[in-house]
């Protein structure tokens, strides 16, 4: 174990009288978190406790608070999407933890304030279902899409694979139209998408050019 040097005395004690003397949280914590928000498609309006705070795609900063909240979407059309705000400790309230001795008041700070929350994930995709009809490309098929970007830009470059296989059992394709599918992605350069969303949404607009092609 090494011995605790006559700077690091300095620095602790210089630390607990600053914690002692504020008696707050905002030492470490941070008081918003910035969360970007879309969907699919993009252009709906995203309501946060009853007032519109955007159009998608759009980033917004929210206050830590301590109560539970969700974001409401709607766009003509399409059914409206209700998405839980979800929240998690602070990293800093850890931190802040580890001094309770030295200043209670800072932790009590943190949770009756919400600053403990932070909102996590940081980015939200909402897949807004068309009113009255079934829709193939729905929300398992965008997750899937997104969870799987890049093994399934390899698969459709060369034409085969079982991520390729998945993905056209869940758009409901034949082996046949699949490659047919195959085909025209490559020909339209969807595989170059750099953003997992942005691939989703050039699959999807493939697809529904083959379906005009055969009307």
């Amino acid at each position: 174990m090494l011995p605790i040097t006559r700077p690091t005395l300095f620095f602790v004690s210089v630390l607990a009288s600053a914690l002692v003397s504020s008696g707050c949280a905002t030492l470490f914590s941070e008081t918003s978190d910035t969360v970007t928000i879309d969907s699919e498609p993009a252009g709906a309006d995203v309501y946060w406790r009853g007032d519109l705070i955007g159009r998608t795609p759009f980033t917004h900063v929210f206050k830590r608070q301590t109560a539970a909240s969700y974001l409401e979407f709607a766009k003509k059309g399409y059914e409206t999407r209700k998405v839980d705000l979800v929240r998690k400790v602070a990293g800093a309230t850890w931190l802040n933890l580890g001094f309770t001795a030295l200043s209670p008041s800072s932790v009590g700070t943190d949770v009756s304030s919400g600053q403990m929350w932070e909102y996590g994930p940081k980015a939200y995709v909402a897949k807004l279902s068309p009113q009255g009809r079934d829709e193939t490309w729905n929300e398992r098929v965008m997750e899937y899409v997104i969870a799987n970007d890049a093994p399934l830009k390899k698969d459709l470059a060369r034409g085969s694979g079982e991520t390729m296989k998945a993905f056209c059992s869940l758009i409901k394709k034949t082996p046949e139209k699949c490659q047919t599918f195959t085909t025209r992605v490559k020909q339209e350069r969807a595989l170059e998408t750099e953003n997992a969303l942005e691939f989703y949404r050039a699959l999807r607009a493939v697809d529904i050019e083959i379906k005009e092609d055969y009307r």
